[in-house]
């Protein structure tokens, strides 16, 4: 996308949200606007990001074949076709 593409988009945002009124969109894009860009982990989730971390310093790797074999088991909805 050009800047100047981005600059009118940006300009036509502007000029709907000025004409807007609507509460609960108004209300949403607040939301949007206060939620920072980057999703927070959970706690759970950084955990074990630090764990697969360690395993790969420690050389504690499995297959491939063996990650997709236990997801195979774990989510075997996911491989159905």
């Amino acid at each position: 996308m050009s800047t100047q593409k981005l600059q009118n988009d940006k300009l036509d945002i502007i000029h709907w949200i000025n004409e807007l009124d609507d509460y609960a969109v108004i209300a949403k894009l607040k939301s949007m606007m206060n939620t920072s860009k980057e999703e927070e982990l959970s706690l759970a989730q950084k955990r074990a990001i630090d764990e697969a971390l360690i395993s790969i310093d420690t050389e504690i790797l499995q297959s491939h074949d063996t990650v997709v074999e236990q997801t195979r088991l774990k989510f075997p909805h996911l491989f159905q076709k």
